[in-house]
């Protein structure tokens, strides 16, 4: 079920403002001084989520695109709990992909330091607590934020039209065609 959309306004405030505030949804942040960030799961389906959505600023905002004022932000895809935890030492890890996740437990387990078996890996921003969510992905102080950057706009125009246009005998032969090049263990299932 989609949630209408209440409003697109542009507005003048040292720079735009686009209010793309959905009812209901907190997933969906638009800030002053013309930045607009996203929080879509860590896993595919919020890659796909992503893609929609730049489309939409691609096809429909390229201001504020062009402007580099599009972010997308970066949840976790693991919590590590630590155990038996010094003063002043964070109780929780956090990872952002399986190669960031099997290199801090080597490193863990160089130091010494145990943790929770098994660890957690977030399907999806709804599976984490209010807290988790304002501590990763929310803070300032703490989160990450990816510029969504077009270098080469009429490249990327004409991938946007193959992958998210109408016609699909062309996207079909562009995924045939690069199907060489996947590498089976990056595939999140």
């Amino acid at each position: 079920m989609a949630l209408p959309i209440r409003a697109i306004r542009r507005l003048h405030y040292d720079g735009d403002v686009y209010d793309l505030s959905v009812p209901e949804d907190e997933n969906f942040i638009s800030g002053t001084g013309g930045l607009c960030s996203h929080n879509s799961d860590a896993d595919v389906d919020g890659a796909h989520i992503r893609t929609l959505l730049l489309t939409l600023f691609h096809r429909y905002l390229r201001p504020m695109m062009d402007a580099g004022r599009i972010f997308a932000a970066v949840p976790p895809l693991h919590r590590i709990e630590l155990t038996s935890t010094r003063k002043g030492q964070d109780k929780y890890r956090y990872t952002y992909s399986d190669a960031e996740l099997n290199r801090t437990l080597l490193e863990l387990e160089r130091r010494g330091q145990r943790w929770k078996e098994p660890v957690q890996r977030y399907k999806g921003l709804g599976e984490m607590d209010a807290s988790q969510l304002a501590e990763t992905t929310m803070d300032p102080r703490r989160r990450t934020l990816r510029r969504i950057r077009i270098e080469d706009a009429a490249g990327a125009a004409g991938i946007f039209s193959l992958l998210m246009g109408t016609e699909v005998a062309p996207r079909r032969d562009f995924i045939v065609g690069g199907a060489a090049e996947l590498d089976p263990s990056r595939i999140d299932t």
